[in-house]
């Protein structure tokens, strides 16, 4: 303020003494008060008057003189004036000071000219980036071809264009996204610029624009922040995830703290990405593949469809793995054909549930493409596919031999067969399934009993009497499934419908009330058929011996029951019966013995068994529960000694229970502590 006082005081002072006398007096008059005064602008207008030569003849010396007097006194038009008279007398090297002065105080014509100076270099040293500053002055001023001449230099090595406030100004008029966000910044912060947060807005508005991901980003915190006066959470939401689609963390952080989903669409392209990129969606990831491989106008980047397809693949999402395959098949410019790699990206779908990849594979093997020929490999993976649901599998299939590549007993072969209706498949993976207590067995028994098969129905009462193959027991379902075999002929029914009915397995029968009578009738049915010349069945199951002795030992007909035991124990075939039943049986015999009083012969009834055990400790069926076994028999023979009043040796075989980890009942375990 003061500098423009001073300089009008002079103006006025000028005036007044050319107003008011004649000149040269004036001229004098005017250098007295420039040497009293020490006013540079007195200096410089003294300068300018000799230069022109309008009050006085052109002296140039003069004017040098006063020029200088000014110019060391930081007058800016002087050393400018000055820098112009060096350059008239060739003396570049001080007109090149005297103008860097001029600029550096404000002179445009100063830097316009530097400018010029270090882009021609044929008076000073050529230098390309102070070249760029200067002509940066001259241009933001809006000086002659000021951006002519930057249009004309390599700017984008400036050195300086970090830092330089002109440079980014200049980038961000010529639609730089970088430029216009790091001027959005400035004017954010205040930062060599005066603050102002709608230039910042605008600013990073148009390099978000041109997909700034650090602009995308600020937008989005203002408009999370309101720092335009208006929150607006929707918008913050949908910048975030584009500035976190284009690598931006902080974006992607903010993202975490908010409910995305409640803001954007799941079909929003740029959700799409923000669930592919940050989040590494599969899903998403081959969606983009598919945006990207799409001819249309302006999204198709195979490049871009390349890479999104190849990172979802890898996360063994199968239409990407069979959609990579058929790229590497085809072969372009981007992708070169390998056969090889389209059969292991096939292959690997196929491992993963492709039911579509297991019908190619076939093709590959039949063809022999990525992979040597093999008819008996292609049948097996056409099997697969086939009974998966393929139909052009099955099509295929009944064009081939199946016999000459794989046995019946094939499990996919078996499954194949079975879905064509062949009983004697359905009921191999019936019987398989049962045996492996899984629940297929329910799906084909099923199968097998809508064309009356008998066995179908007997396994089926069994799955449902004991709650086999991963379903609940329910006992009515059994019955039903008994009944229905014993329909279709089977004799075995008999026995399976007496031990549904015993007490022991179904508590209070069937129907909720006492079915022994039941049972036992169905058991006599069962041997009665079984003494049949023509029984299909001469080697009848013990087993209706052990359900008739435990049916009339719960009656109390104790001698009848000890006689079904007896029955059952001499027809039991020690090759392959059930082991462990057996020395039951003789268990159960020996308590009966007992409870009618012939305490000897149960006693020696469970010395039999103990050495039978012994008999079958190594049988694979019977040593897993060996000890268990050997326990309750000695449990059985105590309580018997105990009976027989011989509390010495009872305790004795006590002993031996509890070494087997069998509990004692407290009054034994009392008996033989006292």
């Amino acid at each position: 303020m003061i500098k423009y006082i001073i300089k009008f005081s002079a103006l006025f002072l000028i005036i007044f003494l050319f107003s008011n006398s004649s000149f040269s007096q004036n001229v004098e008059q005017l250098k007295k008060e420039a040497k009293f005064t020490d006013n540079p602008e007195l200096w410089y207008e003294l300068g300018l008057i000799y230069q022109k030569g309008e009050l006085e003849k052109v002296n140039l010396k003069k004017a040098a003189h006063y020029y200088e007097k000014a110019a060391i006194k930081g007058h800016v038009e002087a050393s400018f004036q000055l820098a112009n008279l060096k350059v008239a007398k060739n003396e570049y090297g001080s007109a090149i000071k005297l103008y860097t002065i001029a600029a550096d105080g404000g002179s445009i014509e100063s830097a316009y000219l530097l400018g010029k100076f270090y882009k021609e270099g044929s008076q000073v040293t050529k230098d390309v980036n102070l070249s760029i500053h200067y002509f940066l002055i001259s241009w933001n001023a809006g000086y002659k071809d000021s951006k002519d001449q930057l249009d004309a230099l390599d700017t984008k090595n400036y050195n300086k264009k970090e830092s330089d406030i002109l440079y980014q100004k200049y980038l961000a008029h010529n639609g730089s996204a970088k430029s216009e966000y790091d001027l959005g910044i400035a004017y954010k912060n205040g930062t060599d610029v005066k603050q102002d947060l709608e230039k910042s807005f605008n600013l990073f508005s148009n390099s978000a624009a041109d997909n700034y991901g650090l602009a995308q980003y600020e937008l989005g915190l203002f408009y999370k922040n309101g720092l335009l006066g208006r929150k607006d959470t929707q918008k913050a939401v949908e910048f975030f995830v584009k500035a976190s689609n284009n690598g931006i963390q902080e974006a992607a952080k903010e993202l975490e703290k908010m409910d995305v989903k409640t803001f954007i669409k799941d079909n929003d392209i740029e959700f799409i990405k923000y669930q592919a990129i940050t989040n590494n969606n599969a899903v998403a990831q081959y969606e983009l593949y598919k945006y990207y491989e799409a001819p249309v106008a302006g999204t198709q980047d195979m490049i871009k469809a390349v890479e999104f397809c190849q990172r979802s693949a890898l996360q063994d999402y199968t239409p990407a793995m069979l959609a990579l395959s058929d790229l590497y098949l085809k072969g372009d410019s981007l992708i070169k054909r390998n056969d090889a790699s389209a059969f292991k990206w096939r292959r690997q779908a196929a491992f993963v549930g492709s039911d579509s990849a297991e019908y190619l594979l076939g093709n590959m093997y039949k063809q022999g493409i990525g992979v040597p020929k093999s008819d008996e490999k292609a049948v097996r993976w056409y099997l697969k596919a086939a009974n998966h649901g393929i139909q052009s599998a099955a099509d295929t299939l009944k064009t081939l031999n199946i016999d000459q590549y794989l046995n019946k007993s094939d499990l996919e072969y078996a499954t194949f067969s079975a879905n064509q209706g062949d009983i004697e498949a359905q009921m191999m993976l019936g019987r398989y399934y049962f045996k492996n207590d899984k629940a297929p067995a329910i799906v084909w028994l099923q199968k097998a009993s809508l064309q009356n098969n008998a066995e179908a129905e007997l396994l089926l009462g069994d799955i449902y009497k004991e709650g086999k193959c991963q379903t609940v027991a329910n006992p009515s379902t059994a019955e039903m499934h008994y009944k229905k075999a014993i329909a279709l002929g089977s004799q075995d029914a008999y026995l399976k419908m007496a031990d549904l009915y015993t007490k022991d397995n179904v508590a209070g029968g069937v129907d909720g009330t006492s079915s022994t009578n039941e049972a036992m009738a169905y058991a006599n049915t069962y041997m009665t058929q079984a003494s049949y010349v023509n029984s299909e069945n001469t080697n009848a199951d013990p087993k209706a011996f052990l359900l008739m002795g435990d049916i009339l030992n719960g009656q109390g007909k104790t001698v009848d029951a000890i006689k079904q035991y007896d029955l059952y124990i001499k027809s039991f075939d020690e090759v392959d019966g059930n082991h462990q039943e057996f020395i039951t049986v003789m268990n159960k015999q020996a308590v009966a013995y007992a409870e009618i009083g012939e305490v000897n012969s149960a006693l020696l009834q469970i010395e039999i068994a103990l050495a039978k055990a012994d008999d079958f400790s190594m049988l694979k069926d019977f040593k897993d529960n060996y000890s268990a076994i050997k326990g309750e028999l000695f449990y059985t023979q105590g309580k018997l000694l105990f009976q027989q009043g011989d509390k010495y040796k009872a305790c004795g075989v006590f002993q031996k229970v509890k070494a087997l980890g069998i509990k004692l009942d407290s009054k034994y375990e009392n008996l033989c502590s006292n």
